[in-house]
């Protein structure tokens, strides 16, 4: 018998480095309407560390509570001032603060910065003075006077993850991964009640991360899922978004797609509202195969996928039934 499929994925990706020591640590605290605000830092790779928000809600006795990974997106502003910080609810897009809302509705949420975000962008990098000979400014009508060095900056360290033998979505997904081993450290959270969820690429990054990491036992996107192999049509490539850079997985191509995704997370909880679609028959080829196998396990109910219209933003209602369907699963 040959290797699963997943274990095929992970190999495309270059898999996973050995775990170092979490070495966690709380550099900042704050009591906030009865939410606990702690800013932690963590070891992901040896010797990279990860800026974090944890936000912990009211808590008595000895109640252990479910809690869930919030990841954040990329959206269109340069440079990336805002990872962690807007989903905890600390600036940015008000209707992306999921990680704040969550927290408030009992769950214990940690809220990390992916690569070049907020703590960990291009500025505070040690490489800043080298891509300042390199900036590009672009001038399109459509972008005016968008800001694409960072985007330059994540692609070149992608580069350099393929030559050390991974990519940089195989570091993305350990370091969501990395974001569950801090959650299994805290005495009060229920390590069988773990989720997550992310609006835009934070969404895409949900899925693949639930696909990796067994312990992530519900997951919710917003605009998140497509197909990878939309990006690298022979009409059309996409010149901006750092992110793209994930989508650099030599042989995906042949191995599947994040149609193959979605139905390998099955029968774990997944709900995904769109508003990128203004049907369901656009995304007919993305979940085809996902209902047939929830179906296939008895589990349909634990599928909800809903083109919602209204363009890329993660509206209040559709908030509401991705916090019920926590709430309902979790």
């Amino acid at each position: 018998m040959g290797p699963s499929k997943r274990d095929q994925f992970m190999a495309l990706i270059g898999g996973f480095p050995v775990r170092p020591g979490l070495e966690l640590r709380v550099i900042d605290e704050a009591d906030l309407h009865g939410i606990r605000r702690q800013l932690v830092t963590f070891q992901s790779v040896e010797g990279e560390h990860i800026e974090a928000f944890v936000l912990m809600p009211p808590m008595s006795g000895n109640t252990k509570h479910p809690a869930i990974v919030a990841i954040h997106q990329d959206g269109g502003v340069r440079p990336y001032r805002f990872g962690k910080s807007e989903v905890a609810g600390l600036g940015g897009n008000p209707d992306l603060c999921y990680g704040e809302e969550l927290c408030a509705r009992g769950y214990v949420v940690i809220c990390p910065d992916r690569f070049g975000f907020e703590s960990r962008s291009l500025a505070r990098s040690r490489h800043s003075e080298t891509f300042e000979a390199f900036a590009i400014q672009s001038t399109s009508e459509e972008y005016p006077e968008l800001d694409l060095t960072e985007d330059l900056f994540k692609g070149a360290l992608a580069n350099k993850r393929l030559f050390d033998g991974w990519t940089m979505l195989a570091q993305e997904l350990f370091e969501v991964s990395r974001a569950v081993d801090v959650l299994c450290t805290i005495s009060r959270v229920d390590a069988e009640r773990i989720g997550v969820i992310g609006h835009s690429a934070g969404g895409l990054l949900a899925a693949y991360a639930m696909y990796v990491d067994d312990r992530l036992r519900v997951g919710a996107a917003s605009c998140g899922t497509w197909l990878f192999r939309d990006a690298f049509q022979d009409s059309h490539l996409r010149p901006m978004q750092g992110f793209g850079s994930s989508l650099a997985v030599p042989g995906m191509r042949q191995w599947g797609d994040t149609n193959t995704v979605l139905a390998g997370i099955a029968p774990r909880p997944f709900i995904e509202r769109s508003g990128d679609f203004e049907s369901g028959e656009e995304s007919e080829e993305l979940l085809s195969d996902a209902r047939a196998r929830y179906h296939e396990l008895g589990a349909s109910d634990r599928l909800d996928y809903a083109a919602v219209g209204g363009g890329h933003r993660f509206a209040k209602q559709s908030r509401d039934e991705v916090y019920n369907w926590f709430d309902r699963w979790l």
